[in-house]
């Protein structure tokens, strides 16, 4: 019993920890704080977006730990989980879109930026292929 408590006291300060980590990225109120942003890792933002997620499911995972039986606690920890655990599988691993509601306000210029450096070189690759191909015959 008192390993069950030791862990779910080791798993609730991860969780809690994540949480903040996480909320304190997506402020950005600091250079730190925003330092994550990066045009050459683009999974790497997915990763910190979702971390306040991440530690919702890590520190609900401490009720599983309290309560082996599956009694309430039990119960309750998997409802807990089960909306988050979703969302980052959808999000992180599809890698689908997230909402843009859904992103810090101060990281909407950057991604409406490289959405549009994107979308330029998309039009300067489609351009490139009809002069490629007329040039061979």
């Amino acid at each position: 019993m008192t390993l069950d408590l030791v862990l779910a006291a080791v798993l609730l300060v991860i969780g809690v920890g994540l949480v903040v980590l996480g909320v304190w990225l997506r402020l950005g109120r600091s250079t730190g704080a925003r330092s994550w942003v990066d045009d050459v890792w683009p999974w790497r933002e997915r990763f910190y977006l979702l971390l306040p997620v991440l530690g919702v499911i890590v520190g609900a995972c401490a009720g599983f730990v309290l309560d082996r039986r599956g009694g309430d606690l039990a119960h309750a920890c998997a409802e807990v989980i089960a909306l988050p655990a979703v969302a980052v599988v959808v999000f992180g691993v599809c890698e689908v879109p997230m909402p843009r509601w859904s992103l810090p306000g101060w990281y909407r210029p950057h991604l409406d930026a490289r959405k549009a450096r994107e979308r330029a070189q998309k039009e300067r690759r489609r351009a490139r292929k009809p002069a490629r191909k007329a040039a061979r015959t």
